[in-house]
């Protein structure tokens, strides 16, 4: 493609027909940011615009998948409201994009995934992981909805699996997701990339034409609308705005203090 030096936080690496895209902000688990929002989409671009182009890979590191928002970069609130505005509706383009994106797209997860980083495994059409890997939504801890992350979520494990998973708080095992459906395919560690290259055998027998019809078809029947991707990103706003929510996050960047640990 020849664009693949330009990137700071992630790396796109093509490989005959298939992109991988690898998170790579080992120094902040992989959360994003305003570069790595902009950079995922950017490498979105160049992969849609090569007709060559079968399948995308998302994947982070042993350690960490992704683990959503950065804190430090964002704020919903305050004077960096606007900017918290316009990363928040960023995040909710890139999971429509991905469930829409006229290639097959596969997460392969090694790592801790949390908050918006659940949100790009459900937005995946195939998801591959590690039995290292694990999955939770915190967001509850904080005060807040994992707003965004849930229409996906729902559409992939349905309501009473989303709805544990949001309620708890808590991390599950690759297993366990495999269980509920969030994961298709659970491995060892040391056969993820071979699991992997079983299922791009699969995929390219797909005719590549029908990929994006078939998108378009799955989205008229989840339920997930433009109203309801609306719905998602004000329910953040609000529950961002709020003082004791503001209070949770200010304290954990002054002095990396865990709401639910504070009393």
């Amino acid at each position: 493609m020849g664009l693949e030096s330009e990137f700071t936080t992630l790396d796109l690496v093509v490989v005959g027909d298939i992109a991988t895209v690898t998170l790579d902000r080992p120094e902040h688990r992989n959360s994003f940011n305003f570069t790595l929002l902009s950079e995922v989409h950017r490498a979105l671009d160049l992969i849609e615009a090569d007709g060559r182009m079968r399948a995308l890979v998302l994947r982070g590191n042993e350690s960490h998948f992704c683990t959503g928002m950065d804190f430090q970069a964002y704020s919903l609130a305050g004077s960096n409201a606007a900017g918290g505005e316009r990363g928040t509706r960023e995040y909710m383009k890139l999971l429509r994009r991905l469930s829409m994106f006229p290639k097959i797209v596969v997460s392969a997860v090694e790592g801790l995934t949390l908050a918006g980083g659940v949100g790009l495994v459900a937005a995946s059409d195939l998801v591959v992981a590690s039995t290292r890997a694990s999955f939770g939504l915190p967001e509850v801890m904080w005060g807040l909805l994992p707003s965004m992350v849930l229409p996906h979520l729902i559409w992939k494990v349905g309501h009473q699996s989303a709805r544990r998973m949001t309620m708890l708080g808590g991390t599950i095992s690759a297993q366990e997701a495999a269980g509920m459906g969030l994961v298709d395919q659970c491995v060892t560690p040391e056969r993820i990339d071979s699991a992997l290259s079983s299922l791009m055998i699969r995929v390219r027998r797909i005719h590549p034409p029908v990929v994006g019809v078939m998108k378009e078809y799955f989205r008229t029947l989840s339920g997930i609308t433009d109203k309801v991707e609306e719905a998602a990103v004000s329910m953040t706003f609000e529950l961002a705005s709020r003082e004791d929510v503001r209070q949770n996050i200010d304290g954990y960047l002054r002095s990396g203090r865990l709401p639910w640990l504070a009393n």
